[in-house]
């Protein structure tokens, strides 16, 4: 992968985008990888961790520049607001973040932002249950025969059709190796549930 990555990028490259997880087939990219090969060309390296959470990922910490988060989701997590975050440890970016941000008024009300503050409280409690909730979950799919496609990003990722494939999903990417809390299935036989988004909130859509 990292021959194949650095052919994406160029000396005209300023900023890699990146999400890790991906959504929706949680794929795992090495931020740390990324981002060497990002700062060797002299781009930024900007990580999606709307996934992960900073409980379960810091992609600062494995040397991303600005991490990016839709509020939204998991750091909310009550369905009540909307909103997102730039996150950088750089004092330069994180000055011209600001002001672009002051500039254009993308500035989020008071209330909102008490709203994402107290979402944060709860948020190991939650992650920790999501995940707990989707190994088990995963668990009893595994050997469901209407079953066409698992995604569980716990340890592995595994595919049952066309044929049993295992990819070892790197541990030290994320904290103790648990992954984010997400499990995907599909039957041949039924339809199960519509194919609509609520990452991080409360219902589960039907």
């Amino acid at each position: 992968m990292r021959d194949r990555d650095r052919e994406a990028v160029s000396s005209a490259t300023e900023v890699v985008w990146l999400a890790t997880p991906t959504n929706p087939l949680m794929q795992v990219v090495d931020i740390a990888e990324i981002a060497e090969i990002a700062h060797e060309y002299g781009a930024l390296c900007t990580v999606d961790n709307t996934f992960a959470t900073p409980y379960l990922q810091r992609p600062l910490e494995l040397g991303a520049d600005i991490v990016a988060h839709s509020l939204t989701k998991y750091l909310g997590g009550h369905s009540d607001v909307v909103g997102g975050a730039l996150v950088t440890d750089d004092e330069g970016l994180d000055e011209q973040l600001g002001f672009y941000q002051n500039s254009v008024g993308a500035t989020p009300d008071p209330f909102a932002c008490f709203l994402v503050l107290r979402g944060t409280k709860t948020l190991p409690i939650r992650m920790d249950r999501h995940s707990g909730n989707a190994r088990d979950l995963a668990a009893w799919l595994d050997d469901h025969q209407s079953l066409t496609l698992l995604i569980w990003l716990g340890r592995t990722i595994r595919h049952l059709m066309p044929s049993t494939l295992w990819i070892e999903v790197p541990t030290r990417l994320v904290r103790n190796g648990r992954g984010t809390n997400c499990s995907k299935y599909w039957s041949k036989t039924e339809r199960l549930s519509s194919k609509m988004s609520s990452p991080g909130q409360l219902p589960t859509m039907f």
